[in-house]
């Protein structure tokens, strides 16, 4: 979360060694030199525009001693330095603000330089995580059938009830029309003809007993 310079550097460096770009290093040694109570902030980078899917955050750069102009990397380490050195002016400090780049899909992936968050979004681990990644997305739904499609499904399923219903009539009209015409033939193989009753046909023949 340091701006150039900074994170590099021994605790209480000159002002002047942290590599600050010409106006930045200006405005901290302006509120510097106010010699005011409590901290002040100045901000040392301007934001870039970020790459897609990347947001700009304000983070902490690093403090400077109102006092002596050395920088501190944490608010920490400019007390213990006030308390040792300057301790009627304990806190007096300058706060220096750079913009950081903070990655929105990839966890922890946070870059101090828009150069670096471009070049992370074109990473393959990036990539992969980003929205609309290949073989993340779904596939798109289905679309509804429409009143017509419904209709026709209907109307097929009322065509296929029908074909069925005289299917079985036709078979059950044919097994009716068979037993007709068993039922017309006598025993002795004569058909009975028109008008003809049962009684004329001949009676079973019966085998004589032998009495044995």
């Amino acid at each position: 979360m340091r701006p150039r310079g900074v994170a590099g550097r021994v605790e209480g460096s000159l002002l002047t060694l942290l590599g600050l770009e010409p106006a930045a290093l200006q405005a901290v040694l302006e509120h510097s030199a106010q010699h005011a109570p409590g901290v002040s902030s100045v901000r040392v980078t301007a934001a870039e525009e970020p790459p897609p899917h990347v947001r700009v955050v304000d983070a902490e750069a690093g403090f400077v001693c109102k006092k002596c102009r050395l920088a501190f990397s944490a608010e920490a380490s400019l007390i213990g330095h006030q308390r040792a050195c300057c301790p009627g002016q304990v806190g007096w400090a300058v706060r220096m603000i750079a913009a950081r780049y903070e990655c929105k899909v990839c966890p922890g992936a946070g870059f101090d330089k828009a150069q670096d968050a471009r070049r992370h979004c074109e990473s393959d681990g990036h990539r992969a995580r980003a929205p609309g990644a290949p073989g993340l997305s779904l596939p798109p739904p289905p679309p509804p059938d429409s009143p017509s499609t419904a209709l026709s499904h209907e109307m097929e399923d009322v065509v296929n009830q029908i074909a069925a219903l005289a299917a079985k009539a036709a078979q059950e009209g044919s097994a009716d029309s068979n037993a007709n015409n068993i039922r017309d033939f006598c025993q002795d193989g004569s058909r009975k003809g028109p008008g003809s009753v049962a009684a004329s046909c001949p009676p079973p023949f019966a085998v004589p007993s032998t009495g044995l």
